[in-house]
């Protein structure tokens, strides 16, 4: 997929220049000013020019203090007209990030708000399973009825009652 060779190639840029972390706070606040209704508009918009759109991120690296080599990036990305790729490259940069620095993101989900001693062990196991740190989500769901499910990337684990009760009706 595009997004992904995009997405792995700034991940590349960033460890050869030793500045990975750099990046990943650079893309967080990138993702926070693209969730604005006006940003995002005028970034994924034919209307505006190529030219428009670089001087825009120009004046917004200044502002939040990002890095060339993301900078240059974004640049890059507008020039190749890639710009509806932005929001696919995010996600994978972030999973390609979460791999390469040994972080599992886990989110438990539950039908009410779990005992923190049950959710710490969870946490302790699935840090033990998968031999690296877990940055873990809570989510109250009133629809999985009863039990939990626990979603990582590209894996889940369910012992909730809904989707007991849909593999039953499956069957």
């Amino acid at each position: 997929m595009l997004a992904e060779k995009y997405a792995k190639a700034l991940i590349f840029s960033a460890k050869e220049e030793n500045i990975l972390e750099k990046v990943f706070e650079d893309v967080k606040a990138f993702q926070q000013v693209l969730s604005s209704e006006p940003v995002n508009f005028l970034i994924r918009s034919p209307a505006y020019s190529k030219q428009r759109k670089i001087e825009f991120i120009e004046s917004l690296a200044r502002e939040k203090n990002f890095s060339n080599i993301f900078t240059n990036f974004l640049k890059l990305v507008i020039k190749k007209k890639r710009e509806f790729l932005i929001d696919d490259i995010i996600r994978y940069f972030f999973f390609i990030y979460f791999r390469e620095v040994g972080i599992e993101n886990v989110t438990v989900v539950c039908a009410e708000e779990p005992d923190p001693t049950w959710v710490e062990r969870i946490k302790k196991t699935i840090q033990e399973t998968f031999g690296r740190k877990v940055n873990l989500t809570l989510k109250v769901d009133k629809k999985v009825i009863g039990g939990f499910e626990i979603i990582g990337d590209g894996w889940k684990v369910s012992a909730s009652v809904r989707d007991f009760f849909y593999n039953l009706v499956r069957m």
